[in-house]
């Protein structure tokens, strides 16, 4: 009888275990009261067989872990990327918000950045050198305002959204000399993770382009 009580518990703790054998019922609480081996805090420090394995309570994996079935992945709010590997992201948010409370601009004719000089609200997004640059691939609501001053040699141009250093198509707002008011442009654009994002200005001649505030603000919608 007490070799019995003994192979009881020990198939117990084995059931623990292995939660291959019972996939519904992860996480699994291990059963107070054993005397035998517990399997609920694992240590592991080689390779797991086939199956399944549920564990419960805080562990660490010094190697890497492979997983063939579902995760749940956290990303800090600070731009952590989480779990890393072969997992989809598409459905997580990211968002950004960058302006400049002035602007007064040595445009060149051709191709300039409008400078972005703070941020906030960003939720998988950074921001460095004038651009938002968000960390997860998928289609983004951008837009950005700019107030324009006017101003006798305020050039003519387009101001657009560019994303990797290319044009968004439909992004566009063309403005003349010394015009003021609101330059308002909103396009729907594909980034790749990585990719950065940032308001450019396309200069007829060469001029001073004052504004009394410039916002960027991109959105992942999909």
């Amino acid at each position: 009888m007490k070799l019995f009580n003994k192979n009881k518990v020990f198939a117990v703790a084995m059931l623990c275990f292995f939660g291959s054998l019972l996939p519904a019922a992860c996480p699994v609480t291990c059963p107070t009261g054993l005397t035998g081996p517990r399997f609920c805090n694992l240590s592991v420090s080689g390779p797991l067989s086939a199956g399944s394995l549920c564990v419960q309570g805080n562990e660490q994996v010094g190697g890497n872990l492979t997983v063939c079935g579902t995760t749940t992945s956290f990303v800090s709010l600070t731009g952590g990327v989480g779990l890393t590997g072969p997992i989809s992201f598409s459905t997580l948010s990211a968002f950004g918000f960058a302006w400049n409370p002035t602007l007064d601009l040595e445009a060149t004719a051709g191709n300039n950045t409008v400078p972005l000089t703070n941020s906030s609200s960003l939720l998988n997004t950074t921001f460095a050198a004038n651009a938002l640059t968000p960390l997860i691939s998928g289609t983004y609501l951008i837009n950005y305002i700019i107030d324009l001053a006017g101003g006798d040699t305020a050039p003519s141009g387009t101001f657009s959204i560019f994303v990797n250093g290319a044009v968004v198509p439909g992004s566009e707002y063309d403005i003349g000399a010394s015009e003021s008011g609101a330059a308002v442009g909103q396009a729907l654009a594909s980034v790749v993770a990585g990719q950065p994002v940032i308001v450019n200005f396309n200069g007829g001649l060469a001029g001073t382009l004052l504004a009394t505030s410039v916002s960027l603000t991109l959105e992942k919608v999909g």
